[in-house]
């Protein structure tokens, strides 16, 4: 399922027919737009890091301002250090996702500290996610700068939508709402943990 829709996320934009390799004249902002496609393609990938988008926006109106210098870090150390780190297997993702969409249900007052650690926590579990099934220096650096950037905006957009409802409307209900879509993160990763331990999967 990975090598799938990775395989997806690097069919080249139209072009040259030497755009089909990395090495041989590959456009670099090709690959890099090719890389920011590939979180987005990976469900178990992009239910977590939207689930820590809003579970961050949900804590705190202006956490990206706090979170941004920790993602930097851990998008840095996934991609300097990802591939070195055992695997993880999907139904840990999608585990992961239906605990940190719970956090965002129940709206908890936690310390800074730890609200940061687990979004950390999540884009780590991401990161070498993406990478699995890839040897130190396959992929192209476009590519992977890409995808940093692509996690990035998966956690980033719901974080700043919940900000920017919050700030605009401001009415308690605003969060009741952006809870209830965090109950909907996690149905659906209770459907995807259900679908995967079923007999004969």
């Amino acid at each position: 399922m990975r090598r799938l829709a990775l395989g997806l996320a690097l069919i080249p934009v139209p072009g040259l027919a030497q755009a089909h390799a990395f090495q041989t004249g590959a456009d670099s902002y090709a690959l890099f737009l090719q890389g920011v496609g590939a979180p987005w393609l990976m469900l178990p990938v992009a239910l977590l890091l939207i689930g820590t988008g809003l579970f961050l926006g949900i804590w705190r109106t202006e956490a990206m301002l706090a979170f941004w210098p920790v993602q930097l870090v851990v998008l840095a150390l996934v991609l300097g250090f990802g591939v070195f780190v055992p695997g993880v297997p999907d139904l840990a993702l999608v585990v992961a996702a239906l605990a940190i969409a719970g956090l965002g249900i129940l709206a908890l007052p936690l310390p800074r500290a730890a609200a940061l650690g687990l979004g950390a926590l999540a884009l780590l579990l991401a990161g070498r996610f993406l990478l699995e099934d890839h040897a130190f220096g396959e992929l192209p650096l476009p590519f992977m700068f890409g995808m940093a950037a692509g996690a990035a905006s998966l956690v980033a957009l719901p974080a700043g939508l919940v900000q920017a409802t919050r700030e605009r409307i401001g009415h308690p209900a605003v969060l009741i709402g952006w809870r209830a879509l965090s109950s909907w993160i996690g149905a659906a990763a209770i459907l995807m943990i259900a679908f995967a331990l079923r007999p004969g999967a």
